[in-house]
């Protein structure tokens, strides 16, 4: 790592896995998330707590499994999707699921608003 450089690239992965039960009076959920993710050569001005990344992505996929358990029957149900984040030096990132849904992400705050279709 260069400590005179002005900014600072990232790239890197990580994955992780999410599993816990819960038992209710009239029954039981079960769930398991798996995500993975990876920066993708996120550059940021230098000191990056002043600054927002200039470019650079964030891409994640999810999976979700859940197992519902009541009485005499059961029901599996299992969500997927897929999140990128393009960085663009504001707070305001554009956010699209599954190559489908538009959102904006307020990297201050974490809200994320759907962008209406046009």
């Amino acid at each position: 790592m260069d400590s005179q450089a002005t900014a600072l690239t990232t790239n890197g992965t990580q994955a992780d896995t999410l599993h816990y039960t819960v038992q209710g009076q009239s029954g039981s959920v079960s769930v398991v998330s798996v995500c993975t993710g990876a920066l993708t050569s996120v550059v940021e001005s230098k000191p990056v707590a002043s600054n927002y990344p200039s470019s650079g992505s964030g891409h994640w996929n999810l999976a979700v499994t859940r197992h519902f358990e009541a009485g005499g029957g059961s029901l599996d149900e299992h969500y997927a999707a897929i999140v990128t984040a393009t960085f663009n030096g504001t707070h305001l990132v554009p956010l699209v699921v599954n190559d489908t849904w538009h959102f904006i992400l307020d990297l201050d705050n974490g809200h994320i608003t759907l962008v209406p279709a046009s």
